[in-house]
């Protein structure tokens, strides 16, 4: 298996907190406009990169389980205080900066059984990543995490850029 390396690090993915391995696809890049995609607007969420993260889960697994994805971090790496929890609906995700990059990690969180009842995915942020924990062999399909950065230019903080790796970086999108 070749690990996913970023500029913080590289991808590391924990299955009840022993090292598993993974498979990652990188995502099409794709210029996304704000309101039509012939205009001469600024790109809505172009990042640098942008990868789906799928771990190798036995085949015999039960439930619950717990699964860590999380970047561990070169030794030149300084995060900024800068980092954030961020989430939305369904949605948990880390995000980190250095000097002018962002980095993101993204999975499924607080998933509901239909009459939202029980309780089938849960999320927790890590200090570089996040977990996911599931309940349910049914929701296996949830099990993976969308991953993004982002070079920030000078004018990002009027232009919104911190928010691109938000978009990209989310499951449902991966």
């Amino acid at each position: 298996m070749n690990d996913l390396m970023t500029p913080f690090g590289a991808i590391r993915v924990r299955l009840n907190g022993q090292n598993i391995d993974y498979t990652f696809k990188e995502l099409e890049n794709i210029q996304h406009y704000l309101d039509d995609p012939n205009c001469e607007r600024a790109p809505f969420f172009k990042v640098d990169k942008h990868y789906m993260i799928k771990p190798t889960l036995p085949e015999d697994i039960v439930v619950p389980f717990e699964v860590e994805c999380f970047i561990e971090l070169l030794d030149s790496v300084i995060l900024d205080d800068r980092t954030e929890i961020e989430g939305g609906e369904h949605l948990i995700m880390q995000s980190m900066f250095m000097d002018n990059m962002k980095i993101s990690i993204g999975g499924y969180d607080d998933l509901f059984n239909d009459d939202h009842t029980v309780l089938k995915v849960q999320g927790c942020n890590l200090p570089t990543g996040l977990s996911v924990e599931l309940f349910d062999l049914g929701f296996l399909n949830y099990v993976r995490f969308g991953l993004a950065w982002v070079t920030l230019t000078s004018d990002d903080w009027e232009t919104n850029e911190e928010n691109y790796t938000w978009w990209a970086a989310d499951p449902h999108c991966s």
